[in-house]
């Protein structure tokens, strides 16, 4: 994870919805990222800043 702690969501804001960006500000891979906004979208995983 970057310096910075950010939820991936800010992190999408942050770069004006740039996935691959984002992906690799926070260092994870894009299906990883898919993975928990498919989750967040079905509520089972609750999304957060910290």
């Amino acid at each position: 994870m970057s310096k910075a702690r950010l939820s991936y969501a800010e992190g999408i804001l942050e770069n004006n919805g740039n996935i691959l960006a984002t992906t690799k500000q926070l260092g994870i891979a894009m299906q990883t990222l898919s993975n928990w906004q498919n989750k967040a979208n079905e509520g089972s995983r609750i999304v957060s800043a910290y």
